[in-house]
């Protein structure tokens, strides 16, 4: 009987080093496995640094001609706005002028009407003097 209990301990001890070898190939091949992904994940994160470097890089190097484009943009709003403000400054200008002339010119016809009914009644003046001339 010892020697059976022996014999059915000895095959549990078996089965349980059979089992414990069996579930540490399937640990150790679990790990593997993680240690690829964990190896992927590595390799995509090195992938992902390189192009955020890249891109880094690219707008570093973009950046001069960016801020020239912007100076050049500046330069070019303040010109229009000079030219803008000299044209409005000349626009008053020729309008005081055209005012001015049409003031002028009002005066000047009002001056021609003036002009011309002092002749007339100068011309009906002379007709009368002409005519108490003749009278006389």
């Amino acid at each position: 009987a010892k020697a059976r209990e022996a014999e059915e301990a000895r095959q549990q001890v078996q089965t349980r080093q059979a089992l414990d070898s069996r579930t540490a190939e399937e640990l150790e091949e679990a790990r593997r496995g993680e240690e690829r992904q964990l190896a992927e994940v590595a390799l995509r994160a090195s992938e992902v640094e390189r192009a955020m470097r890249q891109a880094q890089d690219c707008a570093e190097q973009e950046r001069p001609a960016a801020l020239q484009a912007m100076a050049g943009a500046q330069s070019a709003l303040e010109e229009a706005e000079k030219e803008a403000t000299a044209k409005t400054q000349f626009k008053r200008h020729l309008t005081v002028e055209l005012e001015e002339a049409r003031s002028k010119t009002s005066s000047d016809e009002a001056a021609a009407k003036r002009m011309a009914a002092e002749a007339q009644a100068a011309e009906l003046r002379a007709r009368r003097a002409a005519e108490e001339q003749r009278q006389v």
